[in-house]
């Protein structure tokens, strides 16, 4: 009898303080003929059936195999804590197709492994839409839809390399459309990019990096710090431009060179290239109509220099001479 008492008074502590009452899920191992949950680790090729979530934390943790959501949604709670709707950290390279992820920090987080790729998915109202990590190698993305993301739609981090990033659609986010800070060798191809708050596209100490083909609406792309060694080609631009600017951190400046602009067009601008203290880049037959060619300014004490402009109709300048052998006349 004090028994059955016991637990009609616990019964209704817990109705009373709901949010008090013990998780019954724990997290557990899930793929092949185990459905996943919220917070679980996928272990091998696993697919959804319904939809996962609202999680409190992690939607799924992927460490091997490959997840197929057949178009069925992983939410989140929508806040701002660092929880990821699938948090990619599989050592031998897994693959994502065919998922919804909404209301966590980042939609997708690839953890420092090599070889895992994302495709024909939907990341919408997160804070990151996909993000790489410090280390990542080999990532590829394509083909996703990424919208409505409070912060940036994708985020190439430090250290990345070889992130390929290919005819993806993303709009509306709240600060870049694709973000690349530190990342060696990325691929930024056939992307469309509108009405990103902050830049389409920016690169911050980014170098050898290829970006072509990709059509932006009303924002521009921004190369900035120590950028070098990087190609746009055949980008169409259409109400914004491409910045070349330094930057000033730990009281030093440093400053985008040797970066390339072939091709492609600046439309419906004002201005078409601007050099803030950026030195030796090389534009060449870019189609524009109208636009200011370039403005250039003093930054941090360093004035733009050797910077060439060839737009599409412009008869190239002469090359520079070689220098005379030691002893010539």
């Amino acid at each position: 009898m004090r028994v059955s008492r016991l637990l009609c008074l616990v019964a209704v502590f817990y109705a009373v303080f709901p949010l008090l009452r013990p998780s019954s899920a724990v997290a557990k191992n899930c793929g092949g003929a185990v459905e996943c949950a919220c917070g679980d680790r996928v272990v091998e090729d696993a697919a959804l059936f319904k939809d996962i979530g609202p999680c409190k934390g992690d939607g799924l943790r992927l460490q091997a195999g490959n997840l197929d959501c057949q178009g069925f949604r992983i939410l989140g709670l929508d806040n701002r804590k660092d929880y990821d709707g699938i948090r990619v950290d599989s050592p031998l390279g897994s693959a994502i197709r065919n998922c919804r992820i909404s209301g966590f920090y980042d939609g997708v987080y690839f953890d420092g492994y090599a070889g895992s790729s994302m495709a024909q998915s939907e990341s919408i109202g997160n804070f990151i839409g996909i993000r790489t990590g410090d280390g990542a190698s080999g990532i590829q993305i394509s083909e996703n839809y990424v919208h409505l993301n409070r912060g940036q739609g994708i985020h190439i981090g430090g250290g990345s390399h070889q992130v390929e990033v290919l005819r993806n659609i993303l709009g509306d986010n709240g600060e870049e459309g694709i973000f690349i800070i530190e990342a060696i060798g990325t691929k930024i191809h056939g992307n469309t990019i509108s009405r990103a708050r902050d830049t389409a596209i920016l690169l911050k100490h980014a170098r050898n990096s290829t970006v072509t083909n990709n059509a932006i609406e009303e924002r521009s792309i921004y190369i900035r710090g120590l950028s070098f060694g990087n190609v746009f080609e055949g980008n169409v631009l259409k109400r914004g431009r491409f910045t070349f600017e330094g930057i000033r951190e730990d009281g030093l400046w440093s400053f985008p060179h040797h970066n390339t602009v072939t091709g492609g067009k600046v439309l419906r601008a004002s201005r078409c290239f601007e050099f803030s203290g950026a030195h030796d880049n090389i534009i060449t037959q870019v189609e524009t109509d109208g636009c200011t060619p370039s403005v250039e300014r003093e930054l941090g004490g360093r004035l733009p220099s050797g910077n060439i402009i060839v737009l599409l109709g412009d008869e190239a300048p002469p090359l520079p001479q070689p220098p005379s052998p030691i002893g010539g006349s």
